[in-house]
């Protein structure tokens, strides 16, 4: 018939949240071979997998991040929310 079937969806992340909204996190950006850490505070409460808005303590920019565990998080480098 010509048709295939539709692309199935990402599972959605699972779990109890692990950062919580107003909560200070880790983050973590990488770029190339450098790794360099800061402190946030979610905006939002979030899963592993989730990604939520974070606003870094010392700059007060707020930018879009992927909670990787208990207060921990990874930047999404280049987005903003």
């Amino acid at each position: 018939n010509g048709t295939q079937p539709a692309a199935a969806a990402a599972p959605a992340p699972a779990g109890p949240a692990v950062v919580r909204a107003r909560q200070r996190v880790t983050m973590t950006a990488r770029v190339g071979g450098v790794v360099v850490t800061g402190m946030a505070e979610a905006h939002q409460d979030g899963r592993v997998g989730d990604v939520i808005r974070v606003e870094n303590v010392d700059s007060h920019r707020v930018v879009r991040a992927r909670v990787t565990g208990p207060g921990a998080v990874d930047v999404e480098l280049g987005g903003t929310p």
